[in-house]
């Protein structure tokens, strides 16, 4: 594997690349982002949330090229809704050709397709606990 390879294995998704329903792709790949970028919360939640991984957690990069700080830096994909997305978007169809893709469809698709499966072959989650996610105390809640 050649170093391009490689660095674009470790950056590229390793999933939305290759996701198909009934032989269509889903996710088509358009760009990376510049690897920074805001939280979109403006109730100064994006600033606790800093403050607290700055003093409880440990830095987690693993190369001083890297710098400090986070990075964001993610592939962009779209999922077109319609058989003439493109056209449609660059103004030379008036009228889009949606696709007919049933939420239930899908959701029955990827069930049998991802979720059982994998739920079968690793049952980690049937000891995941949703109160070791809890970042303040349960408040009580008056009658």
């Amino acid at each position: 594997m050649t170093a391009e390879e490689l660095k674009d294995a470790i950056v590229r998704s390793l999933i939305y690349n290759r996701l198909t329903y009934e032989g269509r792709l889903l996710y088509h790949a358009i760009d990376f982002t510049r690897g920074s970028g805001d939280f979109p919360f403006s109730t100064g939640l994006s600033w606790a949330m800093q403050d607290y991984a700055t003093r409880s957690c440990q830095p987690s990069d693993k190369n001083a090229k890297w710098g400090n700080g986070f990075r964001n830096r993610r592939e962009v994909f779209v999922v077109p809704l319609a058989e003439n997305a493109c056209e449609f978007l660059r103004g030379s169809d008036c009228d889009l050709d949606g696709l007919d893709l049933p939420a239930n469809a899908l959701f029955e698709w990827f069930r049998k397709r991802w979720l059982l499966p994998r739920a079968e072959r690793d049952q980690t989650y049937r000891a995941f606990n949703p109160e070791s996610w809890r970042l303040w105390g349960r408040k009580e809640v008056l009658p």
